[in-house]
């Protein structure tokens, strides 16, 4: 499994509140514990991987797993908790262009979807038969439409957008189609470029909106000479 898709899910929750009680050597074995989690989950899938895999991958013993998780279901569920915030964190949205904010918007998605990979391949496709998983899959869905709703609303306001646009259809719509892209791009191991990525959804995301090639054309190279 490739490096660069490991170990960003486990970098914020070595700030989780259950840390907080820990000592210094034990938020360190939590988070050796976590980081091996993440690899183990993201080579063996979640039914394959064992507790005794994740510990050996940690370099701890058995029973020193349970000292800090009940299971590999929750600690599963601690990994995608913090993948699922990563990937709606609009803190860095800060921008007041609304075109801009769009491209930041995509340019997160994706480039989280790609650090995690495949721990949201796994997080995809257990939501499918876990009810606590599929929970927090629709949660994260529900948030991303919900900025979604915000941005096109944004464009609608600055002139950018048509009037008569259906903000609600067209957020989903918008939502399903980037997910399902980064889903398909690294589920089957296409070779693309992730600025090719980023810049194409954006464009994609402004003409739904009701804006003229042209005019998504000049933004485009407006906001990329920027970068």
């Amino acid at each position: 499994m490739d490096k660069k898709s490991l170990g960003s899910s486990t970098a914020a929750v070595t700030d989780d509140p259950a840390t907080q009680s820990l000592s210094p050597k034990g938020r360190r074995t939590r988070a050796q514990l976590l980081t091996a989690a993440e690899k183990v989950f993201s080579d063996l899938g979640f039914h394959t991987a064992r507790v005794q895999d994740i510990a050996k991958a940690a370099g701890v013993s058995h029973g020193t797993f349970y000292t800090y998780f009940e299971s590999k279901e929750v600690i599963f569920r601690t990994l995608v908790e913090s993948l699922a915030a990563e990937m709606v964190n609009t803190r860095s949205l800060v921008r007041g262009d609304p075109i801009a904010a769009v491209l930041d918007g995509v340019r997160l998605y994706v480039e989280s979807y790609s650090r995690s990979r495949a721990m949201m391949i796994q997080f995809e496709h257990t939501a499918m038969i876990d009810d606590e998983i599929h929970e927090l899959l629709r949660t994260q869905r529900d948030i991303a439409i919900a900025r979604a709703e915000r941005s096109l609303s944004r464009l609608q306001e600055a002139g950018h957008a048509s009037e008569s646009l259906d903000i609600f259809y067209t957020a989903r719509a918008l939502v399903a189609m980037t997910g399902r892209l980064c889903f398909e791009w690294f589920a089957f191991g296409e070779d693309l470029d992730q600025g090719a990525v980023v810049r194409v959804l954006t464009e994609t995301w402004l003409r739904a909106a009701g804006m003229s090639p042209d005019a998504v054309t000049t933004e485009m190279d407006r906001l990329f000479a920027q970068a």
